[in-house]
């Protein structure tokens, strides 16, 4: 369950203040936009085991892609951005990049929303021996 962002907020505030208890904090501001404001993604890929191409991120302290299918805090172009590169990449059959063997072709991307214009720029890094 997501927990409000008031809760939230007030969670950080108190980590910073347990964190730093000789300074004295005068002025908390909250985000504007506590969802969606992330505009700079980068993913990594892996297959699921239907042997379909997932996005996410890295398992801590591990090559163990896990899946992040809509990311609430990024914006919704790039989770539709990641979308459509899984698709086209299993339409092309094209396999994710293993970190730990060095075999495979699709390695990660990275993807920028402009705030004012509400375009992307994406990169896709490839990699094969």
């Amino acid at each position: 369950m997501v927990e409000p962002y008031e809760q939230h907020f007030a969670q950080k505030v108190a980590g910073v203040q347990q964190l730093f208890p000789k300074v004295q904090i005068t002025q908390q501001v909250p985000a504007l936009e506590p969802l969606q404001y992330r505009h700079k993604v980068y993913a990594r890929f892996a297959k699921n085991r239907r042997n379909q191409m997932i996005a996410g991120m890295y398992e801590e302290e591990s090559h163990r892609v896990v899946a992040v299918k809509n990311c609430a805090i990024q914006h919704p172009l790039a989770n539709q951005i990641l979308e459509q590169i899984c698709h086209i990449a299993d339409a092309m059959r094209l396999e994710p990049y293993n970190e730990d063997n060095g075999r495979g072709v699709l390695r990660h991307a990275y993807i920028r929303i402009s705030h004012h214009t509400q375009r992307a720029l994406v990169v896709i890094v490839i990699g094969a021996r």
